[in-house]
């Protein structure tokens, strides 16, 4: 998935990136940034999801470097757009808009927090990342898996 960006933002997201791998005290994140030319915008147990200068989000594997991809779900989309507009003031344009036929979160309730202990709310997103919302797809398609399907927070885990 490509996010639209203006030549500021792209070069915003440049000097991020440089910013990112100078500063970060995770030297194996700040090595893949650098490898992957991107910014990590949300980072769990499994990688991270980061925006390139081109606007194109993508998916990092901790494991598989070499194996990134482009993001295709508009959830995760999302969720890496909003986590990374919190953590990023400079972005914080790239948060997405609640559109019409999006639904409230039946995880969170629109709250926007995971349903875990209040010790762990700083560090599990919910399935809508945050936003209190999803897509009306993913509405569509959580109704149709069980719940221990849709309710795996442990795969949400954030650093940082």
């Amino acid at each position: 998935m490509r996010v639209a960006l203006s030549q500021r933002l792209s070069e915003t997201v440049d000097r991020l990136v440089a910013q990112f791998i100078a500063e970060e005290s995770n030297e194996h994140a700040a090595s893949l940034a650098k490898q992957v030319s991107a910014l990590p915008l949300v980072q769990d147990m499994g990688g991270f999801c980061g925006l390139r200068a081109s606007g194109e989000l993508v998916e990092v594997n901790w494991d598989e470097p070499e194996s990134v991809r482009e993001i295709s779900d508009q959830r995760v989309a999302n969720m890496a757009l909003y986590q990374g507009a919190k953590r990023f003031a400079d972005l914080t344009e790239l948060s997405p808009r609640r559109t019409d036929s999006a639904v409230t979160c039946a995880t969170c309730g629109g709250s926007g927090l995971a349903q875990v202990p209040e010790h762990l709310q700083q560090g599990v997103l919910c399935w809508c990342g945050g936003l209190g919302w999803l897509p009306s797809i993913d509405h569509e398609l959580e109704a149709m898996q069980p719940v221990a399907a849709i309710k795996r927070w442990w795969q949400f885990w954030r650093v940082g």
